[in-house]
């Protein structure tokens, strides 16, 4: 380079001239599911040659960028998670597509890793698509799992979240202008939207719809209190909070209900599918040493333990859930050439193969009679893995009474400093 220009021989040129070279470094092209052609990752090896490049380009790509995070609630397991959209400012249309098979996937391409910090705007769409309780849970782990991606940007200047329909699903019946409840006395839409109000990072956060009669008809009571929590950086936290609106509490209770209800009542292929999901996802992660599905349980137990209380005070969702995956467990070991001994790497085809249809409630409900009657397999396998052991010890815990009903932020922190992971900090298998 030059001596005294930053920029090298670059410093030559005009901006706009330069800007057009910076184009050919936008990330391009489409994921395609079926004929696999996959975004051309741009070479941004150039970055590294000095700061003042390094500056320019990233202003370029990001701050003048924007992405959005299209969820459905379409299952396809290790097919499509979601979809994840590149706009920049000098084209009308998307500039780069990208097919995200799953959370692991989306770490194992960058995700975790992308400056969304610097990011103008980040969207997300969120599409019903739902005709039963089931498909409405699907949707929701999606937006669950979405959280921990956008949890891993140090800032997010602005977040829009967008509830549209494009396929069968609607928010709301326009015949009779009703907004659905999939489950009790909670709108979808809330439960949709009011996770999103739980990051600390978000700067400011908008909502957004393209049906102006959603948009008069709706309730947008706890909508427009979780934006403005958002928008003030005034979240309340714990039990002590004296705000007339929580929304972490109001997003675990709404977790807990849907959890409870879909894992004892859902009976359909798609509920049995989502099952294999669950103690799937929560079986890699605690194999990775972080289980997201327990940390999200213990962190209502600390905070919020009335909900539990009222809804379940004997753990009966958790306790099945972790006798069931105990069960798959055992059983997936026995299929193997040599029983008891731990496969190489535990990944989604492992356990598709061994359940390909699932689990539905009534198998559910032997998996439970087969390991509450050989208890010595049962403490066998809690005594031995530490990532089936934690659950155990968890629900052991509350039963005793050792987990403080009612605990300040301080004993949250001390207890457990990492209930909230960044995506980063989590190793997927």
């Amino acid at each position: 380079m030059t001596e005294g220009t930053p920029l090298g021989n670059f410093n030559i040129l005009p901006s706009i001239v330069r800007e057009q070279i910076w184009q050919n470094l936008l990330p391009s092209g489409h994921d395609d599911p079926v004929i696999k052609t996959p975004v051309v990752k741009a070479d941004l090896n150039i970055l590294c040659t000095s700061r003042a490049l390094e500056e320019e380009i990233s202003q370029f790509i990001y701050d003048r960028g924007a992405l959005t995070f299209e969820v459905t609630a379409r299952y396809e397991p290790d097919i499509e998670w979601i979809r994840l959209i590149y706009f920049h400012n000098l084209y009308k249309q998307e500039q780069a597509t990208w097919i995200v098979k799953n959370v692991a996937d989306a770490a194992k391409r960058g995700l975790a890793t992308f400056p969304i910090h610097r990011l103008k705007y980040v969207g997300v769409c969120i599409d019903p698509g739902h005709t039963s309780n089931a498909s409405f849970f699907g949707l929701y782990l999606k937006i669950c799992s979405l959280l921990w991606i956008l949890n891993s940007a140090s800032r997010i200047r602005r977040l829009s979240v967008s509830l549209v329909s494009h396929g069968r699903g609607e928010w709301y019946n326009r015949r009779t202008g009703e907004f659905h409840r999939t489950y009790k006395d909670f709108w979808d839409h809330d439960v949709a939207f009011l996770p999103f109000c739980t990051l600390r990072n978000i700067k400011k956060i908008t909502f957004y719809t393209c049906d102006g009669r959603f948009l008069a008809l709706m309730d947008s009571t706890n909508i427009a209190n979780g934006m403005t929590i958002v928008n003030s950086h005034s979240w309340p936290f714990g039990p002590r909070s004296t705000a007339p609106f929580d929304v972490d509490q109001v997003t675990a209770n709404h977790r807990l209900v849907l959890l409870d209800h879909f894992w004892f009542d859902c009976d359909s292929a798609l509920a049995s599918q989502l099952r294999i999901e669950i103690l799937r996802t929560w079986f890699v992660d605690g194999h990775s040493g972080i289980s997201l599905h327990e940390n999200s349980f213990r962190y209502t137990m600390l905070l919020y333990p009335s909900l539990i209380l009222n809804l379940s005070p004997l753990l009966v969702t958790l306790k099945a859930m972790h006798v069931t995956l105990l069960a798959c467990y055992g059983l997936i070991l026995d299929q193997q050439r040599l029983p008891h001994i731990q496969p190489k790497s535990w990944d989604s085809h492992l356990w598709l193969d061994a359940f390909p249809r699932g689990i539905r409630i009534s198998k559910n409900k032997k998996f439970g009679q087969l390991v509450t009657f050989q208890w010595p397999l049962y403490l066998h396998f809690v005594a031995s893995h530490g990532f089936l052991r934690s659950g155990y010890e968890l629900i052991l815990k509350w039963d005793g009474g050792e987990i403080s009903r009612g605990c300040t932020a301080e004993d949250l922190d001390r207890v457990n400093p990492k209930l909230g992971p960044k995506m980063s900090d989590v190793s997927f298998v």
